[in-house]
């Protein structure tokens, strides 16, 4: 719906030649109406859809090179209710060598395990504080 009214205002029509599928749907055409329904098929195949169409697929395995450098540990992160933990993770493949830069942030108050959240932030680090 949300595609539909973003395309209307903008005169494109990318709506009508390539729905999004529906989610409570099974790629067999059954519409899932239980709980029970979502978590034997549509799931897995919703999971897919999103490994296939937003993640990709790897073609190759782990670089033999893959290491990690951690760059900087701040115990007093978020007023010091958190550690940030900024790590480079360097790689190599077929296109060259390339680096990802990824900061964590670790309860510091926890008794049990800690949920975790990845935002994959494609903009340059210069003026971005990840504590925001």
């Amino acid at each position: 719906m949300i595609c539909a009214i973003i395309l209307a205002v903008t005169g494109a029509s990318f709506a009508a030649e390539s729905p999004l599928p529906d989610p409570l749907m099974t790629t067999a055409g059954e519409k899932v109406t239980t709980a029970e329904q979502w978590q034997k098929t549509r799931r897995s195949e919703v999971l897919e859809l999103f490994r296939t169409h937003v993640y990709g697929r790897a073609p190759i395995g782990r670089p033999e090179d893959l290491r990690f450098e951690v760059k900087e540990i701040n115990k007093n992160a978020l007023s010091g209710a958190a550690t940030l933990k900024r790590i480079n993770i360097h790689f190599s493949g077929a296109g060259g060598k390339g680096m990802i830069e990824l900061s964590v942030f670790i309860p510091n108050k926890r008794s049990k395990p800690a949920p975790g959240f990845l935002l994959i932030c494609n903009r340059d680090t210069t003026p971005f504080s990840p504590s925001r």
